[in-house]
């Protein structure tokens, strides 16, 4: 700094060879200078002493100096020439002089006696020197410490004159004007050049890298240099390391080989541990830099207990040569200088608060820890709040909370109001408020949240953040990517802020099927992401880049990348997300507890708990950016609404815990949940649940489980939105590029899309219905059985529409069955083509055994006789080979019943009957009911058909056939009684012993379906009050056998008024079994001219399903 006038005037900068010189004017450069206008003051005679004195005393160091007047002349300059300078004495060491004035600079003096340059030149005389006072019995005369005081000299007849030559100096004589060099000159060694050299290099080195280090000079025990860390992005992290430098060529003197014999690393030696020790315990990271004076290349390490190698009674380490301090490395020694240091955050849960977090932090910490920030619960509704406290209770679920604090606090504006606020954290607080209740607006305020945020700040992180959480709930993925990547782009955000943005960025990214880019993001995210690690977001943020990294590059998790990744996830955030979620499962286990064991007591609550905390829970991992923790905790809320709201008759709170379920991914419990929903209601859920699944474009994570909801809920959804799912599909089927472009599933994508387009077949329109014949009319040979099975199911689900739509449909459909090669596919598709020219062709394929052929053709009347033939002998072989696998133990599934098909060729082909056969398959004790349930049903409905010896013969063997072994089913399903129902039918059974089994199964949970169709086909129920209770009866196969058994009661004159009645609540039953049972019998009645049916078909005409009528207005439905 330079002063005029006693102001500071210019500010000038230490200069070096990596920095630009810095000049700036200050305030106090009022007027012009020149250098002639400098120079005259410099050249005057001085007034007096004290001022000059007074300015050097403060640049010394305390201590007594002694002011001199000497003639000082450099090198080749004679003595006399006139150039004189000022000098200063070590008053503290006789003989020592100091020459502070430059050399030419114009003479002038210290003592006032002396002639002035400009005058004559003259011999100057000295004067007398006064006696040196005696010193006193005190001890003479005392100086004190600091005062600057006048010395007289004594008179030298040899005064030397104080030369300056190098580096040393020179004494010459006046008299004879000799000179000696001083043999106790000062010489700087030679490690004193290279130690500075060294820490030069260092430097320069390390500012190159954009790192600020600082020399420590006075205080060195073991670290040269302190650093300020910066990141790629400029920003200081707010922390250091040091480092210690050791240049020269004797520190590369101990190096280490590779394989190749070639250089790679050197040992650095130390004879005891102590500065290891000192290095490894310091608080601060530290490295070791060996520098190469020669290249000015630096070569580090870092200094860890895992790196020492104990050598004896010292130790040494390793500084590889691949290590260099160049920008290059940067990653690498950000790593080394932000290890991962948490704070200790036990008893957080009642002390954490917006009070005790940085200024910076809090609305972050608001969003992503809102335990830190959020005032516990038990610390009063009296507290006045901080826009950031009543943020997190918005986060932690507690609306409750905020509101009645709001109302007992006159400065905690209410969540409506806050929106008006003047401050803009406390109208996030309203806009998030309003997203958090589901409100439409939310979106349109959380945007003009966004756009009024300062730019490159927290805030508007944190908008951004909550924006695309908005967005992502309605499945906008496009709109969430545009702006998270609008926000990176900006790189204005400071760096904990952007690693935000880029989490959300990386998921958003993967969600839209541009995985390349996520893992660039990913992998750039957990190298450069260095903000102190005391702030808990960042290490969740590499969470969420290691997933998306292993995930998306199909990495297998094992090994070292297993050991990051688990690393990454196990953090504070994660914790209490989970401790949330785990509260309130808790809850929701007393929940389901309570119910199951049918709690009647009145409980007041003004809050579900459960739902806050789990919703709580999966709020904020989405708003980290950590999207499948999100979809975990989303399936956790879904199960406990789901069973709640079903429990308590809500279909709305039904359908929106049916679109989180299916947000979540779990197809699994999707299919449990929509089988339930399907079989006992409520439907209204099934088909408000269309609108919210049909996809702005395809994503990821919801690709499979909207498919899935498709597949199951295709039948409830209205004829527009099914419209326009079909034609998406068709589109995938025809080009399926861009899907697997969006998705990359991990699914088969045409099984799927075929099995969607099976279930939407139904409630789409006639029109596209045309549209999907047509695709099945250009379909190539499908190859995969697999697949032609699912192409199978979709062509069964057009067969009850042919005599309505076949005009309307394309040709082609013969040539696309012959195309096939899987039998079944080709069979669907010819018997689909309608065409009575193809029946010889399906026939002819049957007469070789093709069963697929046989059940193509329908009606088994029709077949040639040498047709049943081989048919029957081909399936009486099959029944022996049953019967000898049964007789290892062993049993198969799966194919065709060809039990089945002995007795129904039998039955409709007398002459060419195989009775013998099928007899004693069915009356083999060791053969599975799985093999024989079929033929029995069949046998019963037909017994009065059957030849008068093979009715006596099953009727001596009925109680052969009831006491048969209990079976279940695949999986522990459990199959209808079949061979109990020929039993009945055979009437060898007593009616007692036909009450006692059924009896019995309805007792058993797992039978009591079959039973109740037992009961119905034993006529034993005389009255239809008992069918009229059974209605209530949880399980719908038993209402639908109650319900067909009260319609049966109708066709009686007069009407049976219970019947009656039972049928109209019957149609008013919540899931499809029974209605669609109730619409198959009803029009089968209908058709048979009773009028009373009719009623009851126009109620089931409007049904919520599109399988019901269909049913109810052909008869039939698949």
């Amino acid at each position: 700094m330079l002063f005029l006038d006693e102001k500071p005037a210019f500010e000038l900068s230490w200069w070096c060879c990596t920095c630009q010189f810095f000049f700036r004017r200050l305030e106090g450069r009022q007027r012009h200078l020149s250098i002639p206008g400098l120079r005259q003051p410099l050249t005057g005679r001085l007034g007096g002493l004290e001022r000059v004195i007074s300015r050097f005393a403060a640049l010394l160091p305390r201590g007594s100096y002694l002011p001199l007047a000497a003639e000082h002349h450099a090198a080749g300059d004679p003595p006399g020439s006139g150039r004189r300078q000022l000098h200063r004495g070590a008053g503290r060491r006789p003989g020592r002089r100091l020459v502070l004035g430059p050399a030419g600079a114009p003479a002038h003096c210290l003592l006032p006696q002396l002639q002035l340059p400009g005058r004559p030149q003259q011999p100057r005389p000295r004067p007398p020197h006064p006696p040196r006072p005696r010193p006193t019995a005190s001890g003479g005369e005392r100086r004190r410490a600091g005062e600057v005081q006048p010395q007289r000299r004594q008179r030298c007849p040899r005064q030397p004159v104080v030369s300056i030559f190098g580096n040393s100096l020179s004494h010459r004589c006046r008299k004879t004007g000799t000179s000696r060099r001083n043999e106790k000159a000062l010489r700087a060694s030679r490690a004193e050049r290279t130690g500075a050299v060294g820490v030069s290099d260092v430097q320069g080195n390390l500012q190159r890298i954009g790192w600020g280090p600082v020399e420590n000079p006075n205080h060195d025990l073991g670290t040269d240099l302190f650093v300020q860390i910066r990141d790629e992005r400029r920003f200081d992290l707010g922390t250091l390391i040091g480092v210690q430098v050791k240049s020269g060529p004797s520190w590369f003197e101990q190096p280490t080989y590779d394989q190749n014999g070639d250089i790679d690393g050197w040992w650095f030696y130390e004879e005891t541990p102590r500065h290891f020790d000192y290095w490894t315990e310091h608080s601060l990271p530290h490295i070791l830099a060996l520098n190469d004076e020669v290249t000015r290349t630096t070569y580090w390490a870092q200094v860890t207990a895992e790196a020492l190698v104990p050598t004896g009674q010292g130790a040494k380490v390793r500084v590889p040569r691949t290590q260099v301090i160049e920008p290059s490395q940067l990653p690498a020694l950000l790593a080394v200088a932000t290890p991962a240091v948490g704070n200790d955050y036990q008893g957080s849960v009642w002390s954490g608060s917006a009070r005790t977090i940085g200024l910076d932090r809090r609305l972050r910490y608001a969003l992503l820890a809102p335990r830190l920030i959020a005032p516990h619960r038990n610390a009063g509704l009296s507290i006045e709040l901080e826009p950031e406290e009543a943020l997190a209770l918005v986060m932690q679920g507690r609306l409750r909370d905020l509101n009645s604090i709001s109302q007992q606090v006159e400065r905690v504006p209410a969540p409506e109001e806050a929106l008006t606020h003047r401050t803009w954290r406390w109208r996030l607080v309203g806009a998030a408020w309003r997203a958090a209740t589901g409100e439409d607006d939310a979106i349109p305020l959380l945007r003009v949240m966004h756009d009024s945020a300062r730019p490159g700040s927290t805030d508007s992180a944190a908008a951004c953040a909550l924006l695309i959480c908005a967005y992502l709930n309605e499945e906008r993925w496009q709109d969430a990517l545009q702006l998270a990547r609008s926000m990176f782009e900006s790189d204005n955000l400071e760096p904990a802020d952007h690693a935000w943005i880029t989490a959300h960025r990386i998921s958003l990214e993967s969600e839209v099927g541009d995985y390349a880019e996520a893992i660039k993001a990913a992998t750039e995210l957990l190298q450069g992401i260095r903000t102190s690690h005391a702030d808990l977001t960042t290490i969740a943020m590499q969470s969420v880049a290691a997933w998306a990294v292993f995930h998306n590059a199909n990495a297998g998790l094992r090994g070292p990348e297993l050991g990051v990744l688990l690393s990454a996830s196990d953090n504070y955030l994660s914790w209490w997300r989970q401790n949330s979620a785990s509260y309130g499962l808790a809850e929701a286990q007393v929940a389901s507890f309570r119910a199951q064991f049918r709690d009647t007591t009145t409980r007041w609550s003004f809050e579900d708990v459960a739902a806050s905390r789990i919703w709580s829970a999966a709020t904020t991992a989405q708003l980290c950016g950590d999207y499948a923790t999100c979809r975990s905790h989303l399936r956790q809320l879904a199960m406990y609404e789901l069973t709640q709201s079903t429990l308590e008759g809500k279909p709305q709170h039904v359908t929106k815990a049916l679109d989180t379920l299916r947000q979540s991914t779990d197809t699994d419990l999707l299919k449990i949940v929509t089988q339930y929903l399907e079989r006992n209601g409520p439907l209204s859920a099934l088909a408000a649940t269309g609108p919210a699944t049909i996809p702005a474009r395809w994503a990821h994570s919801t690709s499979r489980s909207t498919l899935e909801v498709w597949t199951r809920c295709g039948d409830f959804i209205a004829e527009e939105l099914a419209d326009q799912a079909v034609k998406d599909l068709l589109r995938i089927l025809r080009d399926p590029s861009q899907f697997l472009e969006d998705v990359r599933p991990s699914f088969s994508v045409r099984e799927h899309v075929v099995d969607a387009l099976r279930g939407l077949t139904r409630a789409c329109s006639k029109e596209v219905r045309a549209e999907i014949v047509l695709a099945l009319v250009s379909l190539q040979d499908v190859g995969d059985s697999v697949l032609a099975a699912n192409w199978s199911s979709l062509v069964a689900r057009l067969l009850p529409y042919v005599e309505a739509e076949r005009d309307d449909w394309p040709e082609g459909l013969a040539d696309a069955g012959r195309r096939q090669s899987d039998t079944g596919l080709s069979a669907a598709l010819l018997e689909l083509a309608a065409d009575s020219e193809l029946r010889e062709e399906l026939e002819s394929r049957a007469a070789t055994g093709d069963d697929d052929a046989l059940g193509a053709l329908g009606d088994v009347r029709q077949l040639a006789p040498e047709v049943v033939s081989a048919l029957i002998g081909k399936h009486v072989d099959a029944l022996a080979n049953i019967r000898q696998s049964a007789a290892g133990s062993s049993w198969g599934f799966g194919g065709h019943d060809s039990a089945h098909i002995v007795a129904l060729l039998s039955l409709h082909w007398p002459s060419l009957a195989r009775w013998d056969e099928l007899l004693a398959l069915l009356l083999d004790p060791r053969v599975g009911a799985h093999d024989k349930n079929e033929s029995c049903r069949l046998l019963a409905e037909e017994f009065e058909s059957l030849p008068p010896d093979v009715q006596e013969e099953i009727r001596a063997e009925a109680h052969t056939l009831v006491s048969m072994p209990e079976l279940t089913g695949d999986f522990g399903r459990p199959i209808p009684s079949g061979t109990m129902r020929l039993a009945m039918a055979s009437g060898g059974l007593a009616q007692d012993e036909v009450a006692a089994v059924i009896s019995t199964a309805l007792l058993n949970p797992v039978n009591r379906a079959e039973a109740a169709r037992l009961l119905h086909f034993s006529r034993l129920a005389g009255s239809a009050i008992g069918w009229l209770v059974l209605l209530t009866d949880p399980d719908p196969a038993i209402r639908s056998g109650a319900a067909a058994c009260l319609i049966e009661r109708l066709d009686q004159d007069p009407i049976d008024q219970i019947a009656e009645e039972g049928v109209r609540r019957a149609l008013q039953d919540g899931g499809i079994i029974v209605p669609l049972t109730l619409a198959i019998r009803l029009h089968a009645y209908e058709a048979d001219g009773k009028t009373w049916a009719k009623p009851f078909l126009a109620q089931l005409l409007t049904h919520a399903s599109a399988a019901v009528r269909l049913a109810a207005s052909v008869g039939r439905t698949v």
